[in-house]
């Protein structure tokens, strides 16, 4: 994998004919259609990772709609997607049900999980797990505990 990113564009240009003919993925940073692939603008939050892709077209606004999706997308986020992998695990090692356990997902992945984590209002993170799953799922029991729970 070859990234054509000198400050002379003739060279970026040759590097990137010269890897296209020999077939090795080559991405030109300042003429993306000479390339055979483009990177995306990655926010990353623990194991839950958005890219945003222009197609090369503009890197600038990739990377302007990434930051704006980091102001949304808080760290909260990891700890939520934390709970969700745990929450998930559980249910597919209890219960055979296959739409009880997605509907059950669903219903966690739109709540108020992430918000509920944002302000640090963790006996509220239990008190919604438990009256959307029942006994059993604080976050003790699927050993998610925060690290910056009292």
């Amino acid at each position: 994998m070859i990234f054509a990113a000198t400050d002379d564009p003739a060279v970026n240009s040759a590097v990137a004919a010269a890897a296209v003919a020999r077939q090795i993925l080559v991405a030109a940073v300042d003429h993306q259609e000479r390339g055979n692939f483009t990177t995306p603008a990655i926010l990353r939050r623990g194991e839950l990772t958005i890219a945003v892709s222009t197609g090369g077209k503009s890197p600038a606004l990739a990377r302007n709609i990434r930051d704006q999706l980091a102001k949304r997308y808080g760290s909260e986020y990891d700890e939520a997607l934390t709970i969700l992998g745990a929450v998930r695990e559980k249910l597919l090692t209890a219960s055979d049900n296959t739409a009880y356990n997605k509907k059950i997902l669903n219903d966690l992945a739109a709540s108020e999980l992430a918000k509920l984590l944002k302000r640090r209002r963790y006996q509220e993170v239990d008190r919604l797990l438990t009256n959307l799953l029942g006994p059993g799922y604080t976050t003790t029991e699927l050993g998610v505990q925060s690290k910056d729970r009292p």
